[in-house]
């Protein structure tokens, strides 16, 4: 049996830990704005990756079609 998780259980993993990353944080913590800042560019990098990996489904997506139809 493999050890390699599936990109499904990657991703809920990762978005698990984005969502518990300042759990532990409160306003009196001297590096909440750095905690804040990583949660931020997490966040923003997995949106990005998700919709480039969109748009290289919908490129395909289309070539398929347009290649059907010559």
């Amino acid at each position: 049996m493999s050890d390699k998780r599936s990109l499904a259980d990657d991703t809920v993993y990762t978005l698990g830990e984005l969502q518990r990353m300042l759990d532990d944080v409160d306003n009196e913590d001297p590096m909440r704005h750095t905690l804040r800042e990583m949660k931020r560019h997490a966040e923003k990098s997995v949106s990005d990756g998700i919709t480039l990996a969109q748009d290289i489904c919908n490129t395909a997506r289309q070539l398929k079609r347009d290649l059907k139809a010559k």
